[in-house]
């Protein structure tokens, strides 16, 4: 196999191709020069020749994709940071602290942990559709501009979520059981809320109509790396707790 042969003969058939003076045969007679064995190239060569031009392809594709979509990321920015952030704060501490949370001396639930688990989840699952219901009259009151107001103060439940788990007796908001489900329905309804307004006003923030269905995608691949971030930062809630069982 000769490869240098080959590649010089690229080369020259390149320099030909840039040359203003060179006609259409000259690729026939650059690879004709080759002095190979056979009257055709190796097929190792060939073979090389179109993972070459498979990669660059690829690699001109990407670059394609990431001019198309960088502008409408640059559009969208502010609104994919409040979606991300919104379920960043959610995962870090639903399920992963909730479900830790023990139920008092007083508790209504004490004898059964697994039910009071399982009501703390539904009334997540309630308030949060409650939420994602009411984005569409909150819109009036909580504009584009305003939102991030209301994903920054949901940074403040993953304090509190821990103290309801490492010192529920401190107070009544994250130690008793009125306290506690007040406080995951709250935390349901901003979720569902801010997600919800974050996901309209995203691509309704690009300036051409024809680039909200991209800017509808970009915003669900935001989401969902927010999700995976939350998820990761769960396990750093729990450095410190000593490994006691959830259920009692």
């Amino acid at each position: 196999v000769r490869l240098p042969e080959t590649a010089a003969a690229l080369a020259n058939l390149e320099e030909q191709r840039a040359s203003p003076r060179h006609d259409a045969r000259s690729p026939a007679v650059a690879l004709n020069a080759v002095p190979c064995d056979g009257a055709h190239l190796p097929a190792s060569a060939g073979l090389e020749i179109q993972e070459a031009a498979a990669s660059n392809s690829g690699a001109g594709s990407c670059l394609q994709i990431w001019q198309r979509l960088s502008p409408v990321l640059r559009e969208v920015g502010p609104q994919a940071l409040n979606v991300w952030s919104t379920f960043l704060v959610t995962m870090t501490v639903f399920p992963g602290v909730m479900i830790h949370w023990l139920p008092g001396e007083s508790s209504s639930f004490r004898a059964d942990k697994q039910l009071y688990d399982t009501m703390l989840i539904g009334t997540f699952q309630l308030g949060d559709v409650i939420g994602r219901y009411c984005a569409g009259a909150a819109r009036r009151l909580i504009g584009p501009r305003r939102l991030w107001l209301l994903v920054l103060l949901r940074f403040v439940f993953i304090p509190l979520f821990m103290f309801g788990q490492r010192s529920p007796s401190s107070c009544v908001l994250w130690g008793s059981d009125a306290g506690r489900f007040l406080l995951c329905a709250f935390f349901a309804v901003t979720n569902g809320l801010a997600a919800n307004l974050a996901m309209m006003y995203g691509p309704e923030s690009v300036s051409a109509i024809e680039k909200r269905e991209v800017a509808g995608m970009a915003m669900s691949a935001i989401m969902v790396t927010g999700i995976f971030c939350g998820t990761m930062l769960a396990f750093a809630t729990q450095i410190g707790v000593p490994a006691t069982s959830s259920y009692m």
